[in-house]
Formats: C-alpha cells, sequence, structure tokens
C-alpha cells in the first residue's frame, strides 16, 4: 500500500507541494514560555521574513537584593547608545563570560579573568565568504558566492575544503545557483 504525506501551512491553512514546505522554527514568544516549536509554511509565506528582522539583545538583570533574573530585550541599537562613546563591541569582547546569574558564578580571585573565547567568523567576510560552516547561509553570503565563485574557491581551499562545483544540486540549492 502507498502512503502520500500532505503538508499543510500552519499560517494559512492551505495545502503545500512537498518541494515548497519551509521549516519556521519559533521561539522567544510571550506564548511559548521556554518552549520552543516547529512550523510548516510555503515558501513563498516566508519569502522575505529575513529582510524584515531587527537586531535584538537579550539581557539579564540582577539587582542587589533580589534573587531573580529578570530577562529584558531591547533593539541591539538602544543597548548600544546606554554606552555613550565608549566602543561597546571592544566593550563586550573584553567581558567576564557568563551564563549564571552574578550570584551564582564561582569567585575566579581577584582580577582574573577567563580564556577568551574564538571570535565568531563573519561568513560575509571577503577572506571567509563561501567556506563550509555550521547554520544557514545567509542570501548576502548566497549573492558573494554567485558573484565571485573564483573567490569563494580560493577561501574554501584556504580552509582546506572541497572547491564550490556550481552543478552539484547541494550547491546549487546552497548558494542558489
Amino acid at each position: 500500500m502507498a502512503r502520500k504525506e500532505v503538508f499543510v501551512s500552519d499560517i494559512s491553512g492551505q495545502e503545500i507541494d512537498e518541494g515548497q514546505v519551509a521549516r519556521v522554527v519559533v521561539s522567544d514568544h510571550p506564548a511559548l514560555g521556554n518552549r520552543t516549536v516547529e512550523l510548516d509554511a510555503s515558501a513563498q509565506e516566508v519569502e522575505g521574513w529575513e529582510s524584515s528582522q531587527i537586531h535584538l539583545v537579550s539581557i539579564g538583570i540582577q539587582l542587589p537584593g533580589q534573587s531573580g533574573v529578570r530577562r529584558v530585550v531591547m533593539e541591539v541599537s538602544a543597548f548600544d547608545q546606554l554606552f555613550g562613546p565608549n566602543d561597546v563591541a571592544d566593550i563586550l569582547q573584553n567581558a567576564r563570560s557568563g551564563g549564571a546569574a552574578p550570584s551564582h558564578r564561582r569567585s575566579r580571585g581577584h582580577g582574573a579573568r577567563p580564556a577568551a573565547s574564538a571570535p565568531k567568523v563573519d561568513y560575509t567576510d571577503p577572506d571567509h565568504f563561501g567556506q563550509l560552516h555550521r547554520g544557514r547561509i545567509t542570501d548576502q553570503e548566497a549573492a558573494l558566492v554567485r558573484d565571485d565563485l573564483a573567490r569563494a574557491n580560493k577561501n574554501r581551499a584556504a580552509a582546506g575544503q572541497s572547491e564550490i562545483d556550481p552543478d552539484n544540486p547541494a550547491e546549487k540549492k546552497r548558494y542558489g545557483f
């Protein structure tokens, strides 16, 4: 007996062709609490959502004498303005590693700092675009690869990775050739 899987958009309720199903992962919504959920939608329904994004920073604040941490989310530009003329990127790069609320941190001794973590790679940088990495390929990175395939392959070679083959179906899908 044969079976057919039917995809229905969680957004519109409309049936979606199998090749047009987009997976949408939703987190940080007030209705979810600490949960993350997945929705099905058509590619047309979610097209352009990435360009409508705003850049946010999530902050945990623990005030003196309070045991709980209050979570605040604000636009990155508003957060950066709180530091006045100071270089926010420099301050954040040199800050101690966090994670636990301040009252739960272990003391490292006076003035001790943890080892610096590896800097995050910008895969839209001229020396890195096209390199294989975890995570999704942004529209900007895909455009850079399409516009300068020779440079993208040079970047891959520098990282010890195989060249991009525009005729390979996986590469076509990844970079939109």
